[in-house]
């Protein structure tokens, strides 16, 4: 715990113990991966000392077992109307904050652009959004990094969210821009990514293609890659067809365009102590967000995700 709540009401051992009793020892549900130095007998034997230890209680209903669940973001209609004024036409959605370290010297921006769940998704979007990611990587860099050298970090992937949801991430961390100037150059990128993939041939994007495929498909060298890969159900398919670049370049402009009525962005900020004057500017404004119950307010107004599987 931390802030004024933990100052006024510390948490103490005694009562960090009850509740690791009650989670250990109440009404629980378990799922266990047994893989590697085991075999089926031992499992077995592992699951029992479990059951006769901890499942001593009536185990929980699947209707009654905790689940994550994805949060919509908002459109820019969407947003225009939760806010009742109207919020920045790029990203319907800022979170902004001030580093705890008053020695942190750089500043930091997330960009994430929500694409669909799982389910909707499929095999083929689930492939698609791998390939976008992996030719987006290099490009990021070589822009942001190289020619801007906005700052050492610099990165653009796709990212599978709990609960069902998907995004692509942008990432910089720069000591001598601030966050509104690095979010403008993030986006002024993906127009630039845009056109660079319109501008990639069909013979280019199957190397890229073929490339995914055998990173995806290499065979784990550690044992945990491997217990990382079931449990987490690495995407391993991509779309055999040859002339993909048209559901690429859709997906693209779908869910990374300003254009776009379905893009869904949320940026995240954060500010050094000697940008905090910047940070306080924008505090009350539409579309930002400064504190917990900001936060807590927005995502009493969103919907959810399913959580069905893509293969579903």
């Amino acid at each position: 715990m931390e802030g004024p709540d933990a100052d006024a009401e510390p948490l103490t051992l005694e009562e960090c113990a009850a509740v690791a009793e009650a989670c250990l020892f109440g009404r629980s549900k378990a799922n266990a991966l047994s893989i590697g130095n085991i075999n089926e007998n031992e499992s077995r034997q592992v699951a029992e000392v479990i059951e006769r230890h901890f499942l001593k209680r009536r185990p929980l209903l699947e209707d009654e077992t905790p689940r994550f669940r994805s949060l919509i973001l908002p459109t820019k209609q969407e947003a225009d109307r939760i806010f009742g004024l109207e919020v920045n036409a790029k990203v319907p959605l800022i979170y902004e904050a001030v580093a705890h370290s008053e020695s942190e010297e750089n500043n930091s921006v997330e960009i994430m652009l929500q694409t669909a769940s799982n389910l909707e998704l499929g095999y083929e979007g689930l492939a698609i959004q791998e390939l976008i990611s992996s030719i987006a990587y290099n490009s990021a860099f070589n822009q942001l990094r190289t020619k801007e050298q906005l700052g050492y970090i610099v990165s653009a992937f796709a990212k599978q969210l709990s609960g069902g949801g998907n995004a692509f991430c942008v990432v910089v961390q720069s000591s001598s821009t601030l966050p509104p100037a690095i979010e403008e150059s993030c986006f002024a990128w993906v127009e630039q990514f845009r056109r660079e993939l319109e501008e990639m041939t069909e013979e280019r994007l199957l190397m890229e293609t073929n490339a995914v495929r055998a990173s995806l498909l290499e065979k784990d060298i550690k044992l945990s890659e491997e217990i990382s890969g079931v449990w987490n159900e690495i995407l391993s398919t991509i779309p055999h067809s040859h002339h993909f670049k048209d559901p690429v370049f859709d997906r693209l402009e779908r869910y990374f365009m300003p254009s776009s009525p379905d893009r869904r962005a949320v940026s995240s900020r954060v500010y050094n102590h000697k940008s905090k004057h910047a940070f306080e500017k924008n505090l009350g404004k539409a579309g930002y967000l400064s504190s917990y119950d900001d936060a807590r307010r927005i995502k009493q107004q969103l919907s959810t995700f399913p959580t069905a599987p893509y293969w579903q």
